[in-house]
């Protein structure tokens, strides 16, 4: 249950947890961590047509309560996950398509990743790689270099 106060507009400044019942403060730590899931049901929806369905779990019973299904990620290592699948993506083209004595794929690829392109609007590759939708972009665009459609 969320208690607003009402300001400019309207500002959340606790939270309760449905489950729990634990209260914390925009002030706490604990309040950055709260989950708020807010929807309104669609037509047929189990929740009745229209009605707006809303909960507010703490940290810890959103883990408790829905733990094996969530997907927890550190974008971090995504992100050098993808710089390594684009690593090995430039090594096996060089090695394909010419001599791949003295070529260092890891080097090439740090440097094109930060260099803009015309082909990403000016952006830098890196700009796309927060996401697995730029991450396979970034992919394409390599990919596409082997054949000279790069443009």
């Amino acid at each position: 249950m969320q208690r607003a106060d009402v300001e400019t507009g309207s500002v959340v400044n606790q939270i309760v947890c449905d489950r729990c019942g634990k209260e914390t403060t925009r002030s706490e730590t604990e309040f950055h961590e709260m989950t708020s899931i807010v929807f309104k049901a669609g037509y047929g929806s189990i929740f009745g047509d229209g009605n707006h369905v809303e909960i507010d779990l703490c940290q810890h019973c959103l883990r408790e309560t829905l733990g094996a299904w969530l997907r927890v990620r550190d974008d971090e290592t995504d992100r050098e996950r993808a710089t390594g699948r684009l690593v090995r993506l430039v090594q096996t083209m060089v090695e394909e398509s010419g001599n791949p004595v003295g070529f260092d794929a890891a080097q090439w690829t740090a440097a094109f990743l930060s260099r803009p392109m015309p082909a990403l609007g000016g952006k830098a590759p890196n700009e796309f790689m927060g996401t697995e939708e730029g991450q396979a972009l970034i992919e394409n665009l390599i990919s596409r270099m082997q054949t000279g459609a790069y443009s």
